[in-house]
């Protein structure tokens, strides 16, 4: 499964009870507030803004951009083993639930069992997938939503995320080879420029990064014409230009492998840097 992905916060639909069990990682949280199978606990999380491609059926998809969560669920030592079947059931039936429909539920192309879902609530979309290990005791669940953001609520989380990190990485789907943004970088970098308008006193590098196929000075070329692109689209949304920078660094700083496709996909990113 291909996904992108930025740091940021998510929708929480009311369906079910979720609540956080005792051996959750710090800050981890059902994903769209779907309440989770009985006696899982959140091992790994992440919370951001990006894109994925949700499967439709076994060889299609829908690439869909917006805010990202992507919870890995597994059972404690000892516990019963669910069959993936159930896995699938129990999100299929809270979807359903909450009056939204099955997208998908059989195997992909590389033969993995998986579930993709959709709602609709207050204006926004919220796509699911959710993916068992077969042995029944692990499970992956991605939600994205999209639609109407609350955007003050998510400036105050991307201020929050610079302040603790001095950094945050968009991943904003640029072509191969290209620097030209995409209509569905707008609602991401709108979400910036709000924060920057509301936050005079802060100024932003904006640093481009690639992975390493390719020639070195190539990439480090398109990564600063990236860069700068989205430098562009914050002032034409009315950020002062003396605010920003923009630094392209090419492949001298992955932040994972590039010997897998995922590896190379999280490493083409932008990242806004606090000077």
């Amino acid at each position: 499964m291909k996904s992108h992905v930025l740091c940021l916060l998510g929708l929480f639909l009311a369906v079910g009870l979720a609540q956080a069990a005792p051996g959750d990682v710090t800050n981890a949280q059902d994903p769209a507030g779907l309440a989770r199978l009985p006696g899982f606990e959140i091992v790994a999380y992440e919370h951001r803004l990006g894109a994925a491609d949700f499967p439709t059926s076994a060889t299609t998809s829908q690439r869909q951009e917006g805010q990202l969560s992507r919870a890995r669920y597994q059972l404690p030592n000892g516990a019963k083993p669910l069959r993936p079947e159930e896995i699938l059931a129990h999100y299929s039936a809270l979807t359903l639930q909450a009056g939204g429909e099955i997208v998908y539920q059989g195997e992909s192309a590389e033969a993995v069992l998986q579930g993709v879902y959709r709602l609709s609530a207050e204006g926004r979309e919220t796509w699911l997938q959710v993916e068992p290990a077969m042995d029944g005791l692990s499970y992956d669940l991605l939600a994205l939503s999209k639609g109407a953001p609350p955007a003050e609520s998510e400036q105050d989380e991307l201020l929050a995320a610079l302040e603790k990190d001095g950094r945050v990485a968009l991943y904003l789907d640029f072509d191969p080879g290209r620097a030209e943004l995409k209509p569905e970088a707008r609602p991401v970098l709108g979400i910036v420029a709000e924060m920057l308008k509301e936050h005079p006193q802060l100024s932003l590098r904006v640093e481009g990064h690639t992975d390493d196929q390719g020639r070195a000075e190539d990439n480090r070329a398109l990564s600063l014409r990236r860069a700068q692109a989205v430098v562009q689209a914050l002032v034409q949304a009315g950020v002062a230009r003396q605010r920003l920078s923009a630094k392209g660094w090419g492949p001298d700083k992955p932040l994972t492998t590039n010997e897998t496709a995922e590896g190379r996909a999280q490493n083409q990113r932008v990242e806004l840097v606090k000077p």
